[in-house]
């Protein structure tokens, strides 16, 4: 990430601090905080499930330690001026839902080789009102955790964002895909379990509030 948008984070987190605080007020649980808190060490591939548009800035405060690009759908660039440029100064890497170009795997592999951070939200949308959630998680980020050697780690959040009641936030274990990985099955097989594991693990999460 570029000193410019890594300073645009920071800035932004400065100020938004009181909204985030004070609106969204989240209460946190972690499957093994001494394996993985709200710090992130070293590059990762941080994946969620994906509620609201929201979801992008919740998790930029929640994480606050470590700057990180997230892939976004190229719809978002065309809402309006000032989502694109918050986007842009975000160097938010844009993927097309309709094209099959794959291009921004690349990209997620150079920063994640540079010990960077990735965000994905697998599900590439939010779920209509009659859908399970989460939607079915797409695998492209199985293949560049394989790739680079990167932990997976899984997040959890309700959505519930400027709502009456406190947001509910899960960070589970780092998923290392290589210890996962059966060779007596096929890559493109490999890739959708894997991919499902860490769909499981992320409703785990979830559930977890309510055990």
């Amino acid at each position: 990430m570029s000193i410019g948008a890594w300073l645009f984070q920071l800035f932004i987190r400065i100020t938004g601090y009181p909204v985030y605080r004070f609106w969204v007020n989240p209460r946190f649980r972690y499957e093994d905080r001494k394996a993985q808190g709200r710090l992130i060490k070293g590059k990762a591939i941080i994946v969620s499930n994906h509620t609201t548009v929201w979801d992008f800035g919740f998790w930029l405060y929640a994480l606050p330690f470590r700057a990180h690009r997230c892939i976004m759908a190229d719809v978002l660039k065309h809402i309006n001026f000032f989502l694109t440029l918050f986007l842009k100064m975000n160097q938010g890497i844009f993927v097309s839902r309709k094209a099959q170009d794959l291009g921004f795997i690349k990209q997620c592999q150079h920063i994640l080789d540079k010990g960077g951070v990735v965000q994905v939200f697998p599900e590439s949308r939010i779920a209509e009102a009659d859908e399970e959630k989460p939607l079915p998680f797409k695998p492209s980020f199985v293949h560049m955790a394989l790739e680079c050697d990167a932990p997976i780690i899984p997040l959890y959040s309700s959505g519930e964002y400027f709502k009456k009641g406190r947001v509910r936030a899960a960070i589970g274990k780092p998923i290392y895909v290589k210890e996962l990985y059966d060779e007596s099955k096929s890559h493109k097989e490999n890739l959708l379990d894997i991919a499902e594991i860490v769909r499981r693990k992320v409703i785990e999460l979830g559930e977890s509030f309510e055990a």
